[in-house]
């Protein structure tokens, strides 16, 4: 992990690189400056065509980072988010491009690259590698329920995605959003 108390300011020229399970943890709510390079990878379980890996960006809306830049070689249709009510009734997947731009209050999924093998028994580790910005300070999530069924019962299912470069504690998490009942779960 690496702390910093303030910004991050990558110069011109200069590259500032966060390699799979590294953090980078801000004390303060400032916002960084990158006119460099700022990259993060991130390594998935090993997987074959037909996973799905769960995602959320570390980076600012503003890098523009998209769906395709993060698996540029998935199918254009193999890329979803999660909307937890349509029209007050269940939620359900919505499918989303490769142009998409990777909101950091958003989780999304994208299927394993088109060039990974069909076998289920011969898997690959895929390495994403996120290129702008790295978001800091607070960053709200909108987090509501759709009806399942007849509409009687919540379905409590919101698909978020960790907005920063670092890991969440997830017993903090639970302790600064108590508007949030129950547990959350993660996929590694």
């Amino acid at each position: 992990a690496i702390t910093v108390t303030n910004a991050v300011v990558v110069n011109p020229g200069s590259q500032f690189l966060l390699a799979d399970s590294a953090s980078l943890i801000q004390i303060n709510n400032v916002a960084n400056t990158v006119t460099g390079t700022f990259s993060m990878t991130r390594n998935t379980q090993p997987m074959y065509r037909y996973d799905y890996t769960y995602w959320g960006s570390p980076l600012t809306l503003g890098s523009n980072y998209t769906l395709g830049n993060l698996t540029p070689d998935t199918r254009p249709d193999k890329y979803y988010s999660w909307i937890p009510s349509v029209s007050n009734g269940n939620g359900n997947w919505q499918q989303e491009s490769a142009a998409t731009v990777m909101d950091p209050e958003k989780g999304y999924i994208a299927r394993a690259p088109d060039t990974y093998s069909t076998n289920p028994s011969t898997k690959t580790t895929y390495i994403a590698t996120f290129t702008g910005t790295p978001n800091n300070g607070n960053i709200s999530a909108p987090v509501s329920c759709g009806k399942m069924g007849t509409g009687t019962q919540d379905d409590k299912w919101n698909l978020l995605g960790n907005p920063y470069p670092s890991a969440i504690d997830a017993d903090q998490f639970l302790n600064d959003n108590t508007n949030i009942a129950g547990s959350v779960s993660f996929c590694t």
